[in-house]
């Protein structure tokens, strides 16, 4: 008879079908013939975890009510995280809390109190994007794990690099990453690689979405993304002419990427040595949860089971079970998301971004079967009733070192009403709510015949031997995961001192006598920097992604994001910065910052707006590799304001203009919309149904498109505010502006900074971003 997913049932004594505590397969991973990788689910609420657990997750993400990036999730209040842990724990699953969103100045503090009690009960891991809190964390809580998460857009080693040194012991990397780029970050050092492997994907690179933030005020960096990806948008050429194949008005959606399923190619992920695979949708169902683990756990097992027997090739996936992942909440198409390929038309939901919706009958099944009390670990024992000794209950778990001996009242002589073997043993079963369960024919009695001992006694021997049981287990498993995060830690950093690297900066550039800030002009064409440089700019950028602006006067914008197929770029970007072709860099990415650090550039290096500085904690991270830090485009002057080391600006960089750019991806609408038109670097335009123009940069020359919002950022009102007076350099940004239009925009804001006083508005249409009224 074939197995199905229904006809999986969990049994802890069949290696092949139960779940593994992690902990234990993480030790065995150095004899084990196989492969054997955490799988992680989501939970959104207090159902979603008892669902994930009881289907077979060797791991648990979720979040608290604060600082996780699913806000609209239920998520756990403190109480029930606690009791999240403890549960976990005593069934061998590990609990990691995301805290992945950018945080406020002001909000550090309250991480530190959520945290506090969490790791005193033995939280495992965080996942963490923000730089600073990850430092504050390592600062405060140096038991604590402290993972990376996808929002930090890791797509190469040097990214790798940077985040061991700050103490990250597990990397969860961009989704856009393909198998061998897996493999490539998994071979650098002996951090832990965590992936994807089944739910939505995102089409920015996750961490580099402005969209929503912008178009809405629901940042996507603070758990809020409103997901505009998901709506119509008309692709048009840079004249405004339709572009693609489709109708002009046809309603397509570019932009919604397809949902991942990975399970065929489950073989190949575990052969790669990914340590944990990751099952998106916090914001989903219980019974997702448990079903896609019920899916997964089956077929991991399988797997690891049939290679151990050298049966590998017999390996398959039963049909009913793609069904059962299709009928679960996903979109009416999929994928197997980048693993296999750099992009593509095939990965988007063109014409039908929905879900298709969920068999109500297969609700119920999983709601049956996994979505209730958790699941028990099953025990063995022996009752000890002698007339004149102490009553004594002996309990094991899973070996020799998860089993008690507790002692209870003095067993008498029966006066009249002997207690019987079979209510003793009716006695000690009763284990209740506890995560303890125990069948008839493992518990021992030995019994004298005509004692007597209160029932009362016998209910209190029980408890004694299950808390003690607990705490026993609890113990272990705290000594396991601190011994393992020990052994962890210690590998990375030899590898990391073997390596060596350059120093961090111990000096910044002063802050200069100037009574105003520079002007600064990050430009794409030729045209643009030299009607920058008549304007008055002090400082020009070259953004052309090709060199095609060297100078030595000027720096040099680097990518938004670098993948291993970049590598002969950065080699030659940083000949050209070391022998003095450019000024400086604009890095983009913590990639860029730690290579030029890795590779002991000693020249001037400033942050991009893209690099978040929330906090001071971020900005003391960031000073040690950058000389000039900018500030993010997310933030209100006030926050800005929080954000001063000693009250100053002077070595802060404000973005003063230009069009934000909301969207860094791997894939290309030029692809999706079936453009023929060749690898030429350019704009398209993305329309809306409000008739929004957004300008769309394909950038071939690194496999990728820039999306800008469809009016530019100006603070030429702002002129007079301290943020914009103290900065060291005011940043001007130009992408689609003529030359014309770049040099009166340019002038308007030197005779801003100049004058510290608000101008009249260089251009017709522009926003304030969030710089007056913040984001959610």
């Amino acid at each position: 008879m074939k197995e199905s997913l229904h006809s999986v049932k969990y049994d802890p004594e069949n290696r092949a079908a139960a779940v593994r505590g992690s902990l234990s397969r993480a030790d065995s991973r150095e004899s084990a013939a196989v492969h054997a990788p955490e799988l992680l689910s989501p939970a959104g609420s207090m159902e979603a975890f008892l669902g994930a657990v009881n289907a077979g997750a060797d791991a648990v993400y979720l979040a608290g009510k604060r600082f996780g990036a699913r806000a609209m999730a239920d998520n756990f209040s403190d109480e029930e995280l606690k009791e999240v842990i403890r549960t976990a724990h005593l069934c061998g699953v590990k609990i990691n809390l995301t805290v992945n969103t950018l945080t406020r100045q002001e909000e550090l503090s309250g991480i530190c109190e959520m945290l506090d009690p969490l790791v005193e009960e033995g939280l495992d891991a965080v996942i963490v994007q923000d730089l600073g809190v990850i430092a504050m964390i390592r600062r405060q809580f140096p038991t604590l794990a402290v993972h990376a998460s996808t929002q930090l857009s890791v797509t190469d080693r040097e990214a790798v690099r940077y985040l061991a040194r700050l103490g990250v012991t597990r990397i969860v990397p961009a989704r856009e990453l393909s198998l061998a780029e897996v493999r490539d970050l998994k071979s650098e050092l002996p951090v832990e690689i965590e992936t994807f492997i089944h739910g939505a994907m995102c089409y920015c690179y996750s961490g580099k979405c402005l969209f929503s933030s912008f178009l809405g005020g629901r940042s996507g960096n603070r758990g809020r993304c409103a997901q505009p990806c998901r709506q119509p948008y008309c692709l048009q050429d840079a004249n405004g002419k339709p572009a693609g194949c489709e109708k002009p008005s046809a309603e397509v959606y570019p932009l919604s990427m397809r949902d991942m399923c990975t399970l065929d190619l489950l073989p190949e992920l575990i052969r790669a040595g990914i340590d944990s695979f990751k099952i998106e949708g916090r914001m989903k169902k219980p019974e997702y949860a448990a079903g896609v683990t019920a899916v997964y756990r089956k077929y991991i097992d399988r797997y690891r089971e049939l290679s151990m027997q050298g049966r590998a090739s017999e390996w398959k996936v039963d049909r009913e079970d793609q069904e059962t992942l299709q009928d679960l909440y996903l979109r009416t198409e999929r994928s197997e998301g980048y693993y296999k390929k750099r992009n593509g038309r095939d990965m988007v939901t063109v014409t039908r971004p929905g879900y298709r919706g969920s068999d109500e009958k297969l609700l119920q099944q999983l709601r049956e079967k996994y979505i209730h009390g958790v699941r028990r670990v099953p025990v063995r024992g022996e009752v000890r009733l002698c007339k004149g000794e102490r009553a004594s209950l002996s309990l094991s778990a899973e070996g020799p070192q998860e089993s008690v001996q507790v002692f209870g009242d003095t067993v008498q002589q029966a006066v009249s009403c002997p207690l019987r073997e079979e209510d003793a043993e009716k006695s000690i079963l009763k284990f209740g709510n506890t995560v303890f369960t125990v069948d008839k024919g493992d518990i021992r009695i030995l019994c004298d015949e005509d004692i007597f001992l209160p029932v009362r006694s016998l209910n209190d021997l029980r408890r004694s031997a299950v808390s003690g049981l607990e705490m026993k287990r609890l113990d272990g498993y705290n000594r396991q995961s601190d011994d393992f995060l020990r052994k962890r830690r210690a590998a990375i950093e030899e590898t990391l001192e073997k390596s060596g690297a350059a120093p961090a900066r111990t000096e910044h550039p002063a802050c200069t006598d100037r009574q105003y800030p520079e002007v600064w002009a990050v430009v794409l064409s030729k045209e643009q920097a030299e009607a920058a440089e008549s304007a008055g700019a002090d400082l020009i950028a070259d953004d052309s992604a090709c060199f095609a602006l060297e100078k030595e006067d000027r720096l040099l914008a680097l990518p938004y994001v670098l993948r291993s197929t970049d590598s002969s770029y950065m080699q030659d970007a940083l000949l050209k910065l070391q022998s003095g072709a450019y000024r400086g860099a604009l890095a983009r990415d913590i990639s860029e910052i730690g290579y030029l650090r890795e590779h002991g550039y000693s020249g001037t290096v400033v942050s991009d707006p893209a690099v978040y500085c929330w906090n001071r904690e971020s900005l003391e991270v960031l000073e040690k590799d950058c000389d000039l830090v900018s500030f993010p485009y997310e933030l209100t002057q006030r926050e800005m304001e929080d954000c001063l080391q000693n009250g100053t600006a002077c070595g802060r960089v404000l973005p003063a203009y230009g069009r934000v750019p909301m969207m860094i991806t791997a894939n290309c609408v030029k692809k999706t919309g079936n453009c023929c038109s060749g690898r030429e670097e350019g704009f398209l335009m993305l329309r809306d149904r409000m008739n929004s123009l957004f300008p769309v940069r394909t950038v071939c020359s690194h496999c990728g498109n820039i999306i800008y919002n469809s009016v530019p950022l100006s603070l030429h009102k702002a002129a007079a505010d301290r943020v914009f007076r103290q900065s060291r350099a005011i940043l001007l940004a130009f992408t689609t502006e003529d030359a014309a239009e770049t040099g009166r925009i340019t002038q308007t804001f030197c005779r801003a900074a100049r004058l510290g006083t608000a101008q009249e508005a260089p251009v017709s249409a522009y926003t304030n971003g969030h710089y007056r009224k913040g984001t959610e």
